[in-house]
């Protein structure tokens, strides 16, 4: 059980990085535009662009691994179920 809490924990540790990395991108994009809106920037540059699309499909991946990981679990538990009512 140890090492699925410690599994668990990883999961949940990458998932909360990708976020907090895809957000701190997305406040310096923000941050571009609104100084580009007001007239004393260039806007978001094509480097931030590009950083915070990798950003969102790290976010994704790691999104779907803490996902497989519930649903691996769900299934080891059903089959626990059916074995014990067999």
């Amino acid at each position: 059980m140890e090492d699925n809490d410690s599994l668990l924990q990883q999961l949940r540790d990458d998932l909360a990085g990708r976020r907090r990395a895809t957000a701190a991108i997305r406040a310096k994009i923000i941050e571009a535009l609104g100084d580009k809106l007001c007239g004393s920037g260039t806007g978001p540059e094509g480097e931030d662009l590009a950083a915070f699309a990798t950003a969102q499909r790290q976010e994704k991946v790691s999104t779907a691994r803490l996902r497989g990981y519930f649903a691996d679990l769900a299934d080891r538990v059903i089959q626990k179920v059916r074995d014990r009512s067999s």
